[in-house]
């Protein structure tokens, strides 16, 4: 009522539908109430008031709608869907433009809410109009928990009755209304409309642009009179009984209107930060990015999925969730509905089947990841050779002399005229000799391209090599056993689900 809008109850006779629309009229002050049971037979005079008789006789032809429903603020229709053509037409121009037309007449009417009451939803189309003007559509069902049950059939419950002090004015509605339309929404609520959207197409459940206008309407209001200036994401939960039809789609629209919000409310639970973790995980090196950045950028990713799963831990105690109590202390939720429950218990499950068996084969994976070292590659193998040659020092058979010093990552090693590197020599003995800067991501590149020749060509016309032909050759002679030692190692790859390692 507050947002201008009206409701549609839908259950057996005996739920006090109309004790409901009765107790609505009146919070208004000076509310002016007008109760009806439709049929097929239900006269347009029965709804609408009698036509006048004097105004017959001046040829003004207009309906004395004094007491009826053209002139109430607060209406409850009973069986609302057996209103006969006759009716259907000024009814639906009644509540959706607060007009009623008789003759030439166009008059505005005062309505605030039209209350409505059937036992089943419409089923042929001439109704879907009607039906449609019902941004909210409730299923009464009766009593379901034992006390409330004993409290209503021994009479324990005393009769609504508001002090004159606690109802509101018409123009204290007037201002809500204004008011209602500055609540703006911030990105968490914007995200979450967006899902719910898609959800809600996905489910095939009719959502067209006005209802979701209208509804934002509602939510807006919710916010407002629980004492907020901004959307937040327990007013979205009054969206479930604005789409669907209940006992037929409204089970659906719940379960995607809670599942959504707690997606939105607690991020850890979407598995698809982790399954975008995957992906780039899985995905080979690109070949110009260098080893440093690709190995930085893998660890990171690692570590959001530790920390993703560190955060699913901490979710899984859902009584203490911040989305719960905000629910418990809104004004418009008489209890948290149990499908956030379900919704926050799905959500998490799903994220920790994904979560799990993701954080091991990440873990499995680092060490992988950190000890892939191309300069351990270079260095290692002509440590080797020179042992087994029985160098400790200076040279080695087929070395030759020493023609410079190569340095990468506080490694050295001498560099023989054969390509050897000397990997035993003196780090003094070398220090009138010219000095090779090489890094990881030289070495890096070279392992991995095809070009690795042009590439090497490149990269030595920055350096002595380029001065000196046999500083040159001695340091291609190193590179290319360096290239055929490295021919078979890649950059490890994360393992996929079945597999240990790729």
């Amino acid at each position: 009522m507050l947002s201008g809008h009206h409701l549609l109850m839908l259950g057996p006779p005996g739920t006090a539908k109309s004790l409901l629309a009765r107790a609505v009229c009146q919070c208004v002050a000076d509310g002016r109430y007008f109760e009806y049971l439709l049929s097929r037979f239900t006269h347009p005079d029965e709804l609408f008031g009698p036509v006048s008789i004097p105004g017959l006789k001046e040829e003004d032809y207009r309906r004395l709608t004094v007491g009826y429903l053209p002139d109430a603020h607060v209406a409850f229709l009973d069986e609302v869907f057996k209103a006969n053509s006759a009716i259907l037409n000024s009814l639906l121009t009644l509540i959706n433009e607060r007009v009623f037309h008789h003759g030439t007449h166009r008059d505005a009417v005062p309505l605030l809410a039209l209350l409505g009451a059937s036992n089943e939803a419409p089923e042929t189309e001439s109704l879907s109009a009607l039906y449609d003007r019902f941004l909210v559509r409730v299923a009464t069902r009766p009593l379901a928990r034992p006390d409330n049950f004993l409290r209503v059939s021994l009479g324990e419950v005393e009769a609504f009755a508001p002090l004159p002090e606690e109802q509101l004015t018409l123009s204290d509605i007037a201002t809500l209304r204004s008011a209602a339309h500055q609540v703006t929404a911030g990105p968490a609520v914007r995200a979450a409309l967006l899902r719910l959207r898609a959800a809600l197409q996905s489910e095939e459940i009719p959502a067209s642009d006005r209802r979701w206008r209208q509804a934002m309407e509602l939510v807006r209001m919710a916010a407002l009179t629980d004492g907020r200036d901004e959307l937040g994401l327990v007013d979205l939960l009054l969206l479930q009984y604005c789409f669907g039809t209940p006992f037929d789609t409204d089970a659906r629209v719940h379960r995607q209107v809670c599942r959504e919000i707690v997606v939105q409310a607690y991020p850890s639970l979407d598995p698809q930060p982790l399954r975008d973790a995957e992906a780039a995980l899985s995905q080979p090196v690109s070949t110009d990015t260098p080893l440093s950045e690709a190995k930085t950028r893998r660890v990171t990713l690692i570590d959001q999925i530790a920390a993703q799963d560190r955060r699913l831990e901490r979710a899984a105690d859902v009584h203490g969730s911040p989305l719960l109590t905000q629910i418990e202390s809104t004004l418009w939720l008489p209890e948290v509905p149990p499908e956030v429950f379900t919704a926050l218990l799905v959500a998490r499950n799903a994220a920790r089947e994904v979560s799990a068996p993701l954080r091991e084969r990440a873990e499995r994976y680092r060490p992988q990841l950190l000890r892939f070292d191309p300069v351990g590659h270079f260095f290692g193998p002509f440590a080797l050779q020179t042992q087994l040659q029985g160098v400790f020092s200076g040279f080695g058979p087929g070395g030759g002399q020493a023609v410079a010093m190569v340095t990468a990552d506080s490694r050295s090693a001498g560099l023989g005229t054969g390509g050897v590197l000397l990997t035993d020599l003196e780090p003094a003995s070398g220090a009138d000799l010219p000095q090779i800067e090489i890094s990881a991501d030289f070495l890096f590149d070279i392992s991995r391209s095809r070009r690795w020749r042009a590439t090497a060509r490149d990269w030595m016309t920055h350096t002595a090599a380029a001065r000196d032909e046999q500083l040159w050759e001695a340091l291609m002679a190193a590179l290319t056993s360096f290239r055929k030692d490295t021919s078979k190692e890649t950059f490890p790859l994360f393992p996929g689900p079945d597999e240990e390692a790729r």
